[in-house]
């Protein structure tokens, strides 16, 4: 029989591990995901898919205009993605594991017309060849801001990874030639009706926590644990001890979302 001492003990060692538990569990940035959610169950065209032409790079991007696709495609949060997957085929009517099937993960802005769109940045290197078809996952470091969307660049010859969709779906674009570099505007006329384009990326993100009036120790916890990282900054004296060392102001705003690592400008008085 455990006396009572130990019970106490024993309880007091499993509530200390439930805390820790979760506190790690949410001391690390919010997720989402961009792009086509389930990559795995996307059926192969029946049909040719669109390519790059022989002689230059292009991109393609999900029409975010067509069967309310803007919201899978379009980044809602200031955040980083940091990682992307492809779904790699490999048929007659589209092959990714060809010699020049090498892509590029970008970041885009589209217009309100959805085939003028406006290139931001790109992953910094492109893929390996995919000799064989899968799903692979790519590591990246690319910021993205609220309003852009993920899209694709290949290399000349690339065939896109487009697949099958039910009647109703959206288009794929494409450019055709003179292929924006990163800052420049694009054009893209061309689509394929009832396609996906087989990527999606994940995000991370941090949502700055809401600390004014809470003491700079909790306030510094709550920041590093929504992956934000705390920058103290006294101004003045509190005339009332009950007052010292809380925040006054904080800086980005309670709610908003910013890049994982972000300062947080905590204003406090002494």
């Amino acid at each position: 029989m455990v006396g009572k001492g130990r019970r106490m003990a024993l309880g007091f060692v499993v509530g200390a591990l439930a805390t820790a538990l979760l506190g790690s569990a949410t001391a690390r940035a919010d997720r989402l995901t961009l792009g086509s959610p389930s990559l795995g169950s996307l059926t192969p065209l029946d049909f040719g898919t669109l390519a790059c032409s022989s002689t230059d790079t292009c991109t393609a991007y999900q029409d975010p205009g067509s069967a309310g696709q803007r919201a899978r495609w379009t980044s809602p949060v200031n955040g980083l993605i940091t990682s992307w997957s492809m779904r790699v085929d490999d048929s007659a009517n589209s092959d990714q594991t060809g010699a020049d099937a090498r892509f590029q993960l970008r970041v885009i802005r589209v217009d309100s017309d959805t085939a003028y769109f406006v290139a931001k940045r790109s992953a910094g290197s492109l893929t390996p060849r995919f000799f064989s078809p899968g799903i692979y996952t790519m590591p990246a470091a690319v910021p993205i801001a609220p309003g852009e969307q993920i899209a694709l660049g290949g290399v000349p010859n690339a065939e896109m990874p487009i697949f099958l969709a039910a009647t109703s779906a959206p288009s794929v674009r494409i450019t055709s030639s003179d292929n924006p570099g990163d800052g420049q505007v694009g054009v893209a006329f061309n689509t394929t009706n009832f396609g996906l384009l087989g990527i999606n990326a994940t995000v991370t993100y941090c949502r700055v926590p809401d600390v004014k009036g809470k003491k700079l120790k909790k306030a510094k916890k709550l920041v590093r644990a929504a992956d934000c990282d705390p920058a103290p900054k006294r101004k003045g004296e509190a005339k009332k001890r009950k007052k010292r060392k809380r925040i006054r102001r904080q800086d980005p705003a309670p709610g908003s979302t910013a890049l994982p690592g972000t300062d947080v400008k905590l204003v406090y008085k002494r």
